[in-house]
């Protein structure tokens, strides 16, 4: 087949990022023909260069890049970011679809990654004659309450309320997506796409790849190491990882976290509330934060002296959880199993007590009582570590990923 990825973001380190380069390898390993068609704007050429190698990336001009987080609290300004947005989206659909057809419209699916759907219905309208798959990582809007301002929050439920009906053209434009939960079916099917396909995120195992480790003395002394990773952001969960650490040190354990989590739009606000955190708590030589990213080679020694993982990534109602996870492969491949939320949708996959411990949201002492069992009990822990590394190993990476996303492409491409 000859396939065009379109996406909005290749320009950070990110799962949705690495997501596009492993799925862009495994097809072009498969004899298929590749083009990736991104934003030159949103687009580094320093992120994931090794993932990049042999690869046809086509930039395609647009005058900015776009806006990911409003830049001021102000309501109208605010209001304005909103515009500025669609704005964004609408002019950059156009210009993607014009790319595609001005090279030639010689595939035979076109893949749109997220904030890319509209490409599908401004392609087609110009006559493009491809397929058009979406890839929905994550719905590609909802509403998210605003307790710091009653107006805008009023205001943001309605717009995401309204929102659903202009953009139905666009979804239907779709011939089919794929998406990584059975939220994101049900989410995408009910704005009008005929037909979403649940495929679970892979990973690079051999890449990450370490063994489980004998942490029997060490758990005899009642340490444990915590880990918290992804991009600063206030619904990441990492307050609640905090105060973890807190409750299982005031239960006479001997525990510490070290979180990595980039502040990528500079948010100083959202770094002192984390601080002041762990200052509250007297855990300044407990608990590390890493605000400015790490290597993927210190990545995979954090996770080599880290003993369990958290993703602890919590949307409020109505959203009510988050989304799978493109981190909890990696750790459980590194040999370390993970703690989360009952609402994260990586548990269609990882099973609570199998592989993977997992709380009620926000309930911090509930973590820590699970963390508790797994410390006293070192051959639960080892049992948890290799359940979720086999079954990454088997059913969750990027090989059984890519086989279902080609199976989705060709059944699409032989549908009328």
């Amino acid at each position: 087949m000859r396939i065009a990825i379109v996406t909005y973001n290749l320009k950070w380190v990110g799962g949705g990022q690495r997501l596009t380069y492993e799925l862009a390898q495994e097809i072009v390993k498969r004899g298929h023909s590749l083009v990736i068609y991104v934003p030159d704007a949103e687009y580094s050429e320093i992120a994931y260069p090794d993932l990049q190698k042999g690869l046809s990336i086509r930039t395609v001009p647009v005058p900015k890049g776009y806006l990911w987080s409003p830049q001021s609290k102000l309501l109208a300004m605010r209001l304005v970011y909103k515009v500025i947005k669609e704005r964004w989206l609408n002019s950059t659909g156009k210009r993607m679809a014009q790319a595609l057809l001005a090279d030639g419209d010689n595939f035979d699916i076109i893949n749109v990654h997220d904030f890319a759907y509209k490409v599908a219905y401004y392609y087609k309208k110009r006559g493009g004659k491809a397929k058009v798959v979406g890839q929905g990582n994550d719905p590609a809007y909802h509403y998210l309450p605003h307790p710091e301002s009653y107006i805008y929050d009023r205001l943001s439920y309605y717009f995401n309320k309204l929102k659903d009906y202009p953009e139905r053209k666009f979804f239907r434009a779709l011939d089919a997506t794929a998406v990584l939960d059975v939220y994101g079916k049900e989410w995408y099917e009910t704005r009008g796409v005929p037909r979403a396909e649940v495929v679970h995120h892979g990973t690079d195992f051999n890449a990450f790849y370490a063994p489980v480790k004998d942490v029997s003395e060490k758990f005899k002394q009642k340490k444990v190491q915590l880990m918290g990773l992804g991009i600063l952001n206030p619904y990441r969960g990492y307050a609640s990882l905090i105060e973890t650490v807190r409750i299982l040190r005031e239960w006479g354990y001997d525990a510490t976290a070290k979180i990595v989590c980039r502040d990528y739009w500079k948010r100083p606000l959202w770094r002192e509330n984390l601080l002041s955190r762990i200052r509250e708590g007297h855990l300044e030589q407990y608990v590390s934060i890493n605000f400015d990213g790490v290597s993927d080679a210190e990545l995979k020694k954090l996770y080599a002296e880290s003993d369990i993982f958290s993703y602890l990534l919590y949307l409020p109602a109505p959203r009510n959880g988050f989304g799978f996870s493109s981190s909890i492969p990696e750790a459980a491949a590194s040999g370390i199993p993970a703690m989360t939320w009952t609402t994260t949708t990586s548990l269609e996959a990882f099973k609570d007590g199998e592989s993977i411990i997992a709380a009620e949201p926000l309930h911090a002492e509930q973590l820590a009582a699970k963390v508790k069992e797994l410390v006293d009990n070192p051959e639960k822990y080892r049992a948890m570590a290799f359940a979720a590394q086999k079954l990454v190993q088997e059913e969750l990476n990027w090989q059984k990923f890519t086989e279902g996303i080609v199976r989705l492409f060709s059944e699409t491409q032989n549908t009328r």
